[in-house]
């Protein structure tokens, strides 16, 4: 949104519309509010950004996104506690 809005006022208030949203999985709400209601500095990077949502629409929502992002986290942080318990009993029973 950097090079899309004409100044940071702007920028904020799209973000946040935007975000909200994206968040929740409703990328035509938020295709239709870049397409009538963002007066771009540069339109090439608008464009760029509309193609970019219209491309991967059918994704799940932000939301979901970083849902899936927790869970891969916290299987990494179990995977990583086991092997520190198993290096536990090896070094005890030596």
């Amino acid at each position: 949104m950097s090079m899309v809005a004409r100044n940071k006022q702007e920028k904020a208030v799209h973000v946040a519309h935007l975000l909200n949203h994206l968040w929740h999985g409703r990328t035509d709400i938020a295709l239709t509010y870049l397409r009538q209601e963002v007066q771009a500095k540069n339109l090439q990077q608008l464009a760029a950004l509309v193609t970019y949502l219209e491309k991967h629409r059918g994704r799940s929502s932000i939301m979901a996104a970083a849902g899936g992002q927790a869970n891969r986290l916290a299987v990494a942080g179990w995977k990583k506690e086991s092997i520190r318990s198993l290096e536990r009993v090896r070094s005890i029973r030596g």
